[in-house]
């Protein structure tokens, strides 16, 4: 007696035909899910960024010292050009610097040995800039410095800068390479970076509020 195809099992043909299928639907799959992965790194990121801003602001309050925040903004570093590492001496996307007293000899807005610093290392999917939102601003960044590198931030004059400096009262103004302070409403300013897919924005009012903006291309518009 002759046995049933399901008793023979499958033939290889049918196995090829199967592994095919299964083979074109992981490969469509696999760049969506890298996507996916790649933006949620980017959130984690820009959330990260932002939270680093309100830690700024909330230890200049809690300790009544001045507090700058720098950004690696095209390969940018202190106000003395000394570059942003991470404790491990890896480069950093973000440092937090407790500059001491205002007014104190060494209130320099420069990192200098022994001072308290914080920071957040690096990313290596992502890059300062926008790729998608061209010359539009995200909501709540009124700066005028136009988006040429990644950053609005400006100096007391109006140039541009990459950090803003919290006062003990929790307000973020400009400063310049000289640690001269701007008035009220000069720390309002961005950042902007990418992961090549989507575009992320974190504004700081003048205020003090940071948030985290994401750019739809769907639309065309920022969103938060």
């Amino acid at each position: 007696m002759s046995r049933s195809r399901y008793e023979n099992g499958y033939s290889i043909a049918e196995v090829a035909v199967v592994a095919a299928i299964v083979g074109a639907l992981i490969a469509m799959a696999v760049p969506s899910t890298r996507r996916y992965l790649d933006d949620q790194t980017s959130a984690d990121v820009a959330r990260s960024l932002a939270h680093g801003l309100q830690l700024a602001r909330t230890e200049a309050l809690r300790t009544g010292r001045t507090h700058v925040v720098f950004f690696s903004v095209g390969g940018a570093g202190d106000a003395a050009g000394n570059p942003l590492l991470d404790s491990n001496g890896e480069a950093a996307a973000l440092v937090i610097l407790d500059d001491g007293v205002t007014g104190a000899a060494n209130q320099n807005c420069q990192i200098d040995p022994g001072e308290l610093s914080r920071s957040m290392t690096a990313n290596s999917k992502t890059q300062w800039g926008q790729t998608f939102a061209g010359t539009l601003k995200a909501p709540g960044d009124l700066s005028p410095i136009p988006l040429a590198t990644g950053s609005s931030f400006a100096t007391p004059n109006g140039a541009a800068s990459t950090w803003v400096l919290f006062r003990p009262d929790g307000i973020p103004v400009a400063t310049d390479a000289a640690c001269n302070l701007g008035a009220v409403g000069t720390g309002n300013g961005a950042v902007y970076f990418t992961n090549g897919d989507r575009d992320y924005a974190v504004t700081l009012s003048a205020l003090g509020a940071a948030r985290v903006h994401t750019w739809n291309r769907a639309t065309g518009a920022w969103k938060s």
